[in-house]
């Protein structure tokens, strides 16, 4: 009787716990659309100094999206050579870049990240064949982090054809999630707090090509 019960109070405590994962995880989902609802609702008060004076207009299934980072050059170079997921889009690298770098070639972080799209050794190696010091140049850190980004929304999202990037905000904050953490961190132990932070300050510039 006393082992019975005992394995009862389990099931129930893993049942519980099991609960209490699944309402966290609607949580989430919930903030982040609160987030994106209200970035979408505020203007940044915080105007960036773009040093482009003749931004190169991106003209792609009807969308017209103007770059705005002395490397536009650089992103449509990369565009040009590959086939993307549609949610990797010109803006989207644009803006990531600013987040993690504010568009600095020679960045680096304490943690190892280097570069304009702060690429790591592993993801480095794994996307390209170009030298390690090679990650301050800026082209090439700007194709690595692109590849980053496909791989992971055909990852995630493979089924996805829609290009305009308002309408997969939800789908693109999920992904800078990753893209911080790392695909292993995030799928073992869901998204850190920075990673979090992370997603909204890229989702809050890419707010910016549409306002």
């Amino acid at each position: 009787m006393k082992t019975t019960l005992l394995a009862f109070l389990g099931i129930t405590a893993l049942a519980v716990v099991t609960s209490a994962n699944v309402q966290t995880n609607q949580e989430r989902e919930e903030s982040v659309m609160k987030t994106i609802q209200i970035l979408e609702a505020v203007d940044g008060d915080e105007k960036l100094q773009y040093t482009s004076e003749e931004p190169t207009l991106i003209i792609e299934q009807g969308r017209k999206i103007k770059l705005k980072s002395p490397y536009e050059g650089e992103i449509k170079s990369v565009f040009s050579q590959y086939e993307l997921h549609p949610i990797a889009t010109p803006e989207l690298i644009e803006a990531l870049a600013w987040v993690e770098s504010r568009w600095n070639p020679e960045a680096k972080s304490g943690t190892g990240p280097v570069g304009v799209m702060q690429t790591t050794k592993y993801i480095w190696e794994k996307f390209s064949d170009y030298p390690l010091e090679d990650r301050t140049i800026p082209y090439k850190s700007l194709e690595v982090g692109t590849k980053l980004v496909d791989y992971l929304a055909k990852r995630f999202y493979p089924n996805v054809t829609e290009t305009n990037s308002q309408k997969n905000l939800q789908k693109i904050h999920k992904l800078m999630e990753i893209y911080y953490d790392g695909e292993k961190d995030f799928l073992e132990n869901g998204p850190s707090m920075k990673a979090i932070n992370h997603a909204n300050a890229v989702v809050k510039e890419l707010r910016k090509y549409y306002d």
